[in-house]
């Protein structure tokens, strides 16, 4: 069903029903004080704090001190609360108790909260092995289908269910999601006797050109419906006892059932007669049109077991979704429509006219029932006040203290809420309109302008309206906190384009718990039972974890509120862990199965030759077989078979209460149980406990387990080796068995463990994708607020997404759709685990439900959709990037971490690399994710609205410094101080510069913030790696660093300037082999720079240049696509070693690389690439350009001066600069060894004053953050 998912939401063990005091209580007045906790009342008068409550049997007897307390009941049992909140059960005031026990237990589930494909909802109504009979055909029932919620919004007519089971008699019956619209095939219609004669005419029958259609409305879905098989009145108690105890299980205490014998008439009534006793307070509504003259002969309240009978209800018009609302204005785009919403586009109205209407409602309220008239549209609300007016006009001698109603009050207008009041009338809303249809309401049933206003509580509350929450179950799955949670954020499952529907619309959380406590109390007639914590009421209440009044709310309420109430789900008092039972039920089968296959291959091998046992009814039919041939069963086969009937109903229970659709469980135990009932008698019962061996082993056939029922264990021998005997012929048996049965024998039931397991596998991934995600965000929320580079953020977001892969499921993204199948199954395995507690199973099947939308995008570009699927709406801001495969081709490829989503898409699509796909999905979603956290931190508009400008004000920043530094390098080049090989690399880099300005693509994917980012940090690697380059071929900035150093450090009158001493302090193990040497300059300068310094005097072609090394995370890991290998986990860990690694070093980086998860690789990536940003060493965004540029004109100024005052031989001058700089160091390390005054006269000759006034064009205020590049 809708809403499955939002189980997670409850902790059972936190928030339950409080059973032993509650309803249904033993007469015997036991007593229970609870205290330490905080007790919120819900009542509407200002009532005295209390720090302790008294219950005596069922009712509040006592609130105040607890020493009060006990002295009122001293023999009072103590309940301490631990500081948790106490509140009053949850009272649900419109559900259908037989219909959603059908739903979830008898028919097809169809429910699905987000988009699904046409042809696999037609896959799985076409290919179920389970059906319900009559006697005469097979049936499938389904309930759930909602063309709303299908890609392309197709109905189910009579010739799609045609093609389905071809030559079998099947007929099939499927409910709308709203149980307003039917889908029936040709054998439905036959079986039925239903032609296109006996209901021309009949508008609920959908026909074209005198055919039927298959599609039924309103009145013709329940006449229907009711000859449709249905299960034996034990069968639906039990699913009745299932369904009311899972509502308990969420915290409701007290449910209405609103259309009693809407699935049956009187079979409805007297299922309630022999319902035996439930912890529920339950009571009902007549559905009239079934009951048309009960008020006759009954006058409300009577009681239907346990049932309270109090209302009468009526229906003026059908469903939104499903188009059959009556409305004034008709539904959205109509062209768009099917041809039956075009014949009827503004809906259905059930009546003539509203005098009609008032007419079937006069004689009820005359006989005193409170009205419940279901309205969803604003024309058929326009009708239900009239007739209202109509019938209190005729009956002023009615009960004024009781509250009609109108049910669902969805689509209204401004002008009804004054006659509504007027009226004294209440209002109760299915808000699970605006959670799981508020999307579809906006872009396909209404349009946006109605669609904000669906069920609007704030103008309820504004106009004084009394008000209350729903489920409409099955249309939606029971769940008040969740009701609270869309009331108070209009949040809608599945995300954007509309995540907030109607927001004007919201409540306070403390205004919305009213509408499923004291409000549907009201409504209900039973405010003076329930509804608030006061004395004298009944002690229905349930235990919070958190003050749910105290949470803030917003439209992130998601994940902010609701998290506080999530925790492990148990049943029958344990956790739900489903491995141990079925092991040990599959142990024990095993046994079983390998004893039956034998002795069927024995008894029967013309029918067992062929095939092993695939299902049980291969099982059954085998068992009859054998009782056919009166063969004698050992006891210890049949103790294992009920082993395993035991083991299979604990985990039948686990999958209940899960929520699992669990009608074919059932059908596979009771053909074990059948299996067990024929062969119990075949189990031989010894005339005498002293009966020989040899008499016994008379009885029973050679065969390998003949000797097991000798000697009875008092354990099943659960084991695979079986006695020697297996060896012997069978006495009627040809040739001989082998008793070698190794084969898995596999059933219908063994994908049981596989999606049990596949489930919790992808749940584990998606819930690490998210808490990822989170963090990511606020990566670049701080971006965006200037607290983390932009660089950061982006290599940051391409470390996790390069990651995704190594923890992604084997199965993805196949086990996504188990995920959207099993919504219920996979929350509630979800939540049991405790280590989730932190992050709401909502938060994470939301996450499942946008990743599966772009799974569906991809896969429709990849040719794997059908090609009429459109687009989900989730995956539209990046459509552009999958537009098409055109787009790929001619895009401009850098590498993989430039383009991180770009290259994937390729891959994926062309060649269907589902491997890669995960990191595709989860990419695409990061890169929605993290724009918005960028655009709009905290929700404020950022001004910045094209990141794609920052990468390419960065290249055409490097663009134009790059251009002197290349005549500098061609002047190099001519006198031989550099290879050629540094001027291509220079100009190459260069024109990618010039490419990449030229050919920036303006769509959404490059505006993004990842995305330029990425593009940012290719831009700075490359510069860096040029800029390293640079300093190892070219004399210049070393030249530079070496002759400020020597000035500065012999006292030549060179003061010091703040950005070459930066400059010396980055470059001091580059530049200064780790420190600034104070004497022997010019070796020192050798030593550092070059390999084989002593051979070399002058600079020439000869020389071995020592490389330039700084250690950096950021540089290393970006161009290699991030890869952890063993060098990246040493810098990770600080482990000093020398590479290569020996053995016992790699050992223990394998396996700290194992051991470490995703949240730890990212705290460390995370402290390291920040090291290479800070200011003092910024290893990652230092500007190479602007050094060599500054260090240029320091040589060119000193070889101008030179060539003017030397009168040397013309060259170029930087080149002639650079030369000199060994001249001025071995010039004044000739000085120290001739003697003092020589030292001090040194800064008057003319070379080291020239080398002096070379240092003035540089700017005193620079510093080194000013040679940076912005990032």
């Amino acid at each position: 069903m809708l809403g499955q998912h939002a189980l997670s939401n409850i902790d059972t063990s936190q928030l339950s029903p409080v059973s032993r005091t509650g309803i249904g209580a033993s007469e015997d007045k036991l007593s229970t004080i609870f205290y330490n906790g905080t007790f919120i009342t819900m009542a509407e008068h200002d009532q005295p704090q209390f720090d302790a409550l008294l219950v005596e049997g069922d009712t509040i007897t006592f609130t105040g001190s607890l020493k009060e307390a006990q002295a009122c009941a001293p023999e009072a049992t103590l309940k301490d609360l631990n500081h948790q909140f106490l509140f009053p059960g949850f009272v649900e005031p419109h559900v259908h108790i037989i219909f959603s026990a059908l739903a979830s237990n008898w028919f097809l589930n169809l429910s699905n909260p987000s988009p699904v494909t046409f042809d696999s909802v037609l896959k799985k109504i076409g290919s179920q092995t389970e059906f319900h009979n009559d006697g005469q055909v097979d049936w499938i029932i389904g309930f759930g289908y909602d063309p709303s919620h299908v890609i392309d919004h197709q109905d189910l007519t009579l010739a799609d269910l045609d093609k389905l089971y071809p030559g079998k008699k099947v007929a099939i019956y499927v409910l709308n999601q709203s149980e307003h619209v039917a889908y029936v095939n040709s054998e439905a219609f036959d079986r039925l006797g239903i032609t296109p004669a006996k209901v021309q005419g009949d508008p609920d029958y959908d026909m074209v050109n005198g055919s039927l259609t298959g599609i039924l409305f309103e009145t013709a879905v329940q006449t229907v419906g009711l000859q449709t098989p249905r299960p034996s009145q034990d069968q639906l108690i039990h699913f009745c006892e299932t369904t009311i105890s899972s509502w308990q299980k969420v915290g409701i205490t007290t449910i209405h059932d609103a259309g009693i014998g809407n699935t049956g008439g009187c079979k409805d009534v007297n299922l309630f007669k022999a319902l035996p006793q439930m912890q529920m307070r339950m009571s009902g509504a007549i559905f009239t049109p079934a009951f048309p003259k009960m008020y006759e002969s009954c006058r409300p309240p009577f009681c239907e077991g346990q049932v309270e009978i109090v209302a009468a209800k009526f229906v003026a018009d059908g469903s939104t979704q499903g188009f059959t609302a009556a409305l004034t204005e008709d539904y959205y785009e109509l062209e768009n429509k099917p041809k039956y919403v075009q014949n009827n586009p503004k809906g259905i109205y059930n009546y003539a006219s509203w005098t009609d209407q008032a007419a079937a409602m006069d004689p009820w309220l005359g006989a005193g029932y409170q009205l419940v008239v279901h309205a969803n549209g604003d024309a058929a609300i326009d009708n239900t006040i009239a007739a209202y007016k109509k019938v209190f006009s005729d009956h002023p001698e009615r009960k004024t203290d009781v509250i009609h109603r109108i049910e669902h009050f969805t689509v209204t207008r401004d002008d009804q809420f004054k006659p509504v009041r007027d009226l004294g009338l209440g209002v109760s809303h299915t808000i699970g309109h605006v959670n799981f249809w508020g999307k579809t309401f906006a872009g396909y049933v209404l349009g946006e302008p109605r669609a904000l206003r669906i069920d609007p509580i704030r103008q309820d509350m504004d106009n004084g309206l009394l008000w209350s929450l729903h489920s409409d179950s099955p249309v939606t799955e029971p769940n008040p906190l969740q009701y609270v949670q869309t009331a108070a954020s209009r949040v809608l499952f599945g995300g954007p384009p509309f995540h907030v529907l109607g927001k004007y619309q919201r409540v306070d959380i403390a205004e919305a718990l009213k509408g499923i406590t004291i409000n549907p109390a009201k409504q209900l007639g039973i405010a003076d039972k329930v509804g608030t914590l006061e004395t004298c009421k009944k002690a229905d209440f349930v235990i919070l974890s958190k003050d749910p009044r105290k949470v803030r709310v917003a439209e992130n309420l998601l994940a902010e509120v609701f998290p506080t109430f999530s925790a492990t789900i148990a049943f029958d008092g344990g956790a739900a862990n489903i491995a141990e039972p079925y092991q040990s039920y599959k142990t024990s089968t095993k046994y079983f199965l390998q004893w039956l296959w034998i002795e069927y291959k024995l008894r029967a091998p013309e029918a067992a030759k062929t095939h092993t046992f695939k299902s049980t009814k291969d099982i059954l039919r085998a068992a009859e077989t054998l009782a056919a041939t009166a063969i004698t069963v050992p006891p210890t086969v049949i103790r294992s078979l009920r082993n395993a009937i035991s083991k299979r109903q604990e985990v039948l229970r686990i999958y209940q209460g899960l929520g699992s659709d669990d009608a074919a469980h059932e059908a596979f135990l009771r053909r074990l149980q059948e299996t067990l009932k024929l062969l119990t008698p075949l189990v031989p019962k010894p005339s005498s406990t002293h009966a020989s061996t040899s008499e016994l082993e008379s009885l029973v056939a050679a065969n390998r387990f003949s000797a097991l029922h000798i000697q009875e264990a008092t354990e099943s021998p659960l084991t695979d080796t079986f006695p020697p005997e297996t060896q012997k012929r069978h006495p009627e048996s040809g040739p001989a068995i082998s008793a070698s049965v190794d084969e898995e024998i596999v059933l219908e039931d063994d994908s049981i463990m596989k999606k049990y397991e596949a489930i919790r596998e992808a749940f584990a991934f998606i819930r690490d994708l998210y808490n990822l995600r989170i963090r990511l965000e606020q990566y670049w929320t701080d971006a965006a607020e200037g607290k983390l580079s932009f660089a950061i953020a982006s290599w940051l977001t391409s470390a996790v997404v390069s990651q995704i892969q190594t923890f992604a499921p084997t199965a993805w993204p196949g086990s996504s759709q188990l995920l959207i199948e099993h919504t219920g199954l996979a929350t509630a395995i979800y939540s049991q685990d405790k280590t989730n507690k932190a992050i709401d199973a909502l938060k994470i099947m939301s996450e499942i439900h946008h990743l599966h939308q772009l799974v569906i995008l991809v896969w429709k570009q990849a040719g794997h959709a059908p090609k009429n699927l459109a687009n989900p709406s989730t995956a539209m801001y990046i459509e552009e990037l999958l537009e098409a495969k055109e787009f790929l081709e001619k895009s401009i490829i850098r590498n993989s971490t430039s383009e991180p989503l770009i290259i994937l898409a390729r891959q994926v699509l062309q060649t269907r690399q589902k491997v890669l796909s995960s990191t595709l999905y989860a990419g695409i979603q990061i890169l929605v994710s993290s724009s918005k956290a960028f655009f709009w931190p905290r929700g404020v508009k950022q001004k910045e609205w094209n990141c794609g400008l920052r990468p390419l004000r960065l290249a055409m920043d490097m663009k134009k410094k790059l251009v002197p530094m290349t005549q500098v390098i061609k002047g190099f080049i001519v006198h031989g101080m550099a290879v050629p090989l540094l001027l291509k690399q220079t100009e190459d880099f260069h024109s990618a510069l010039d490419e990449y300005t030229r050919g920036v693509r303006w769509d959404l994917y490059h505006q993004a913030s990842w995305i330029a980012g990425c593009h940012l940090n290719e831009l700075l690697v490359g510069a860096v790696v040029l800029g390293q380059a640079l300093y190892d071929a070219i004399p210049v900035i070393p030249a530079v660093l070496h002759l400020y150093n020597v000035l500065c450090m012999f006292d030549v009158g060179l003061p010091k300037i703040k950005v070459l001493e930066e400059l010396c302090e980055f470059f001091k193990n580059a530049a200064f082999n780790g420190k600034r040497p104070k004497a022997n300059f010019l070796t020192h300068s050798r030593c550092s720079l070059y390999y084989d310094w002593k051979k070399a005097v002058e600079f020439g072609d000869h020389l071995v240049r020592r490389p330039y090394l700084h250690e950096s995370m950021y540089l290393a890991q970006h161009p290699s696509e991030h890869i952890i290998d063993h060098e990246t986990m040493a810098k990770l860990f600080d482990i000093n070693a020398k590479l290569p690694f020996n053995e016992a070093t790699e050992a223990r980086l394998r396996s700290l690389r194992k051991g470490m998860d995703m949240e730890t690789y990212l705290d460390k990536a995370e402290r390291m690439a920040k090291k290479d940003f800070e200011p003092c060493n910024p290893v990652a965004n230092i500007n190479y350009f602007d050094i060599f540029n500054v260090c240029t004109k320091v040589l060119d100024t000193f070889g101008t001066i030179l060539y003017e005052n030397l009168k040397v031989s013309p060259e170029d001058t930087v080149v002639l600069g650079s030369k000199m700089v060994e001249p001025v160091l071995k010039t004044v390390d000739e000085s120290r060894n001739k003697g003092r005054s020589v030292r001090k006269n040194l800064r008057h000759q003319p070379l080291l004053k020239d080398a002096i006034s070379a240092f003035d064009k540089v700017d005193r205020n620079m510093a080194l953050q000013d040679l940076c590049w912005e990032a």
